[in-house]
């Protein structure tokens, strides 16, 4: 059988990846309906899913024959930007078409537009949920970077594997020591830093994912795949008590977001992750991943639209039954809505896909 990080330099399709992808998105949908007030368990669950997202790219970025170098990170920038700029215009556009009588239609002009595009990067307007996309950006120029000093300094001797591990630890460092002065000080000092800037972490993560494949072979030899899925469901169970135990009388701030640093979550990540990518798939599992995982960028873009258009009053009451509810209904608009658009081929070439 061939190595994981063979099977990326060939550019074999990896199904594994595919459902980790497809998990997180759904995940994230869970994040946005499953209120830390109405649904704390299942909302602490899809804490997974932001981080599994840069991991993912993590994974394909850093072991990637580039035969274009630093211009393979420019054509992902320049991939990003397309995707936000297009979605902002449409967004513009549908507030124009909605404009009603009296209402000053000065406001709506292309320097509104351009300021509607970068708040999207800060996580405001909108598009709030493009902070992502932003956060993506700036791991790029700074892998950007990386690879250039990696290229043309004789120090690094093609040791590329090493300064990765360099990095993360790195990186690493850099968010135990954020959550544990958070934890001392009673308060979250993320809080005062949007999600993207917050970089020591999402590149934590994405150098994380890059590490996988190297670090996957070693794990498969020390656990079976029964006692990996026991390791799993105990940190899954730990983890969903420690982020309420934590956020409740420590933080005094019950957001996902402000746990992402703790070094349970980048574990249990890890174990999650790694145990997904060990999974023997069906072909009857295979049709279903397939179909729908190449909506899973569509869905993540549209699911807050959905969310404002449809489940808003449901969204806010504060219980299970709302809060489930209003999973399935945004969960099942988006991928249908966007299942739809995908047939359309200019719709799914500049709109849909990176």
């Amino acid at each position: 059988m061939k190595s994981a990080k063979e099977n990326i330099l060939k550019h074999t399709h990896n199904t594994n990846i595919d459902l980790l992808k497809l998990c997180a998105c759904i995940g994230v949908i869970g994040l946005h309906t499953f209120k830390y007030n109405a649904a704390p368990i299942l909302y602490y669950l899809c804490c997974f899913s932001v981080p599994v997202f840069f991991m993912v790219s993590g994974y394909f970025s850093l072991n990637k024959a580039i035969p274009t170098g630093e211009g393979y990170y420019i054509k992902k920038i320049t991939s990003v930007l397309r995707i936000v700029i297009l979605w902002n215009i449409i967004r513009f556009l549908i507030s124009l078409s909605g404009i009603l009588i009296g209402k000053n239609i000065s406001e709506y002009s292309i320097t509104y537009l351009t300021k509607q595009i970068l708040e999207s990067f800060l996580q405001k307007g909108k598009m709030w949920h493009f902070w992502y996309l932003g956060a993506l950006i700036l791991i790029y120029l700074f892998l950007f970077l990386f690879n250039g000093l990696y290229k043309n300094i004789s120090l690094f001797n093609n040791k590329k594997l090493y300064y990765m591990f360099l990095l993360w630890g790195a990186a690493i460092l850099c968010s135990v020591t954020m959550q544990t002065f958070s934890v001392f000080q009673g308060k979250s000092v993320q809080q005062h830093i949007i999600q993207t800037f917050r970089l020591w972490c999402w590149i934590q993560y994405f150098i994380l994912g890059g590490l996988v494949p190297h670090i996957q072979p070693v794990l498969m030899k020390k656990l079976s795949d029964k006692q990996h899925l026991l390791l799993l469901c105990i940190s899954s169970i730990f983890i969903v008590w420690y982020q309420y135990i934590i956020s409740n009388h420590i933080l005094n701030t019950k957001f996902a977001e402000y746990f992402y640093d703790s070094i349970f979550i980048i574990g249990w990540v890890f174990i999650l992750f790694t145990f997904i990518l060990r999974l023997h798939i069906s072909g009857k599992w295979y049709k279903y991943i397939s179909v729908f995982c190449p909506l899973t960028l569509g869905v993540y873009i549209v699911h807050p639209l959905v969310m404002s258009s449809i489940v808003g009053k449901l969204n806010s009451i504060p219980n299970y039954t709302a809060a489930i509810c209003s999973f399935i209904i945004v969960l099942i608009t988006s991928f249908t809505g966007v299942w739809v658009l995908n047939k359309i081929w200019f719709i799914k070439k500049y709109l849909l896909t990176l």
